[in-house]
């Protein structure tokens, strides 16, 4: 649905960051109740009320941050370094595998395409993520109205390079500097309300 092939889905920019605001909403709610989902990645979200709302789905190995839980429980571009290296699973495996969906839903492509596992884990224990300047699908793509309209608000200093930070920000190797999901809700607000609907 998200990555341009036929049947997908066509959605606008500001879908895209209503979609990830809801998501982060929904997973600061998990958060704040000591719940980690550990299995965060786009076939765990449902779309309703024609795809104008976002639901998570739930996974067998969500457990109280307590629960020691080290191995790692699905596809290996979702998961963080410390949980491809064997440690506890975190709240802030869930913002870096969120890092990833962000990425996904900005590029409309798949993270690591065509990589196996254990190419994708030294890639990225070795500090490679994907390409950050795949993010701006929305600039590229445009039609030419879209583009004038773009164009106009790079004028007002609009640009992608905040949401290339917070992807950046949550995929950070040390887990301790990665934001909270509390931290991504002011953050995607933020960025929301600089931008006109339907663009």
């Amino acid at each position: 649905m998200l990555h341009g092939n036929k049947g997908s889905l066509d959605y606008s920019y500001t879908d895209a960051l209503n979609w990830m605001h809801q998501l982060v909403k929904g997973m600061a709610f998990m958060h704040d109740r000591n719940i980690v989902h550990r299995n965060l990645k786009p076939s765990k979200l449902l779309f309703v009320h024609n795809f104008q709302t976002v639901k998570i789905g739930s996974s067998s190995c969500m457990t109280e941050v307590s629960t020691q839980m080290t191995f790692a429980t699905d596809l290996p571009v979702y998961m963080a370094p410390e949980v491809l290296n064997g440690q506890t699973f975190t709240k802030s495996c869930d913002v870096y595998s969120f890092g990833t969906i962000l990425w996904e839903v900005m590029s409309r492509k798949r993270p690591f395409a065509n990589k196996g596992y254990p190419l994708i884990r030294y890639l990225v224990l070795k500090g490679t993520r994907p390409d950050l300047n795949d993010a701006n699908i929305f600039v590229r793509n445009s039609s030419p109205i879209k583009y004038l309209i773009n164009k106009y608000w790079d004028n007002m200093s609009r640009d992608f390079q905040p949401i290339n930070n917070l992807i950046s920000k949550c995929w950070d190797s040390n887990p301790q500097e990665r934001p909270t999901m509390n931290d991504l809700i002011v953050s995607l607000g933020n960025i929301l309300t600089g931008f006109p609907i339907g663009t």
